[in-house]
């Protein structure tokens, strides 16, 4: 979890910084930090509860997911974007 949480931090920070953006979290970005520890407070709830462990393996997994494609959809355009220092080419 917790390397989950510096991974999001740092894929996070870089791209706002590189992207030219206000290193500020909004509220999608609270959203997938939420998603990487509910994930963690899961996985760990589970080895206490072997009877719905299965269930709540899967809900960890799925918080999981949620948590990193989350981060691919927020900051899409910002990867892909043209970079700061190229100038736009216009026709």
């Amino acid at each position: 979890g917790a390397i989950g949480c510096m991974t999001l931090a740092l894929m996070t920070r870089a791209t706002l910084g590189h992207s030219g953006q206000e290193l500020r979290a909004g509220f999608g970005t609270v959203l997938i930090y939420l998603s990487v520890i509910g994930a963690s407070v899961a996985r760990v709830f589970g080895e206490f509860t072997p009877i719905e462990s299965m269930a709540i393996y899967t809900t960890s997994a799925s918080l999981w997911i949620a948590a990193f494609l989350g981060f691919a959809l927020l900051y899409w355009r910002s990867l892909v974007g043209v970079p700061r220092d190229q100038p736009i080419q216009q026709n």
